[in-house]
Formats: structure tokens, C-alpha cells, sequence
């Protein structure tokens, strides 16, 4: 995120960038990649939490009500 942030791939078709990418992921230790696959995990979990809680959340009464507006009001009056 930092290096695309950086700038440093902005000039680089997506294709490319990829295959540079992926050259650096390779070119990591395992230890490198443990961090990164660390990382990823406590998002994954942060994902899969969200996504339960809004699951498990009851939607609010107006959802799929539209409401009427003032000038509709007053067209009916």
C-alpha cells in the first residue's frame, strides 16, 4: 500500500507492475513474507467480523420505504 502510494509504479502499465510485484514477493524471505501473511490474516478476521455484525444487525424499519417528500405531500393534498 505504501509503495503504490509512493508513487514509485505510476508511470508502469498494471501488467507490468504486477510482474515486478511479484518478482519483490518472491525475491522475500519467509520471514518477510510471514509479516505479510500476518497481516493479511488480521484483516481477513477484521473482514469476517464486519461482515457477521452487519449480518447479524437488524436493518433499520425505513429500508427499502421510500419516504415521501415535502412536494410530493402537497402535490396529493
Amino acid at each position: 500500500m505504501a509503495r503504490h502510494a509512493s508513487g514509485d509504479f505510476k508511470s508502469i502499465a498494471l501488467l507490468d507492475r504486477s510482474k515486478l510485484i511479484g518478482k519483490e514477493w518472491k525475491a522475500l524471505s519467509e520471514g518477510e513474507k510471514n509479516n505479510y501473511r500476518a497481516l493479511a490474516d488480521e484483516d481477513k478476521k477484521r473482514y469476517n467480523d464486519e461482515v457477521e455484525s452487519s449480518r447479524s444487525a437488524s436493518p433499520p424499519s425505513s429500508v427499502g420505504v421510500p419516504e415521501e417528500l415535502p412536494e410530493q405531500a402537497a402535490a396529493a393534498a
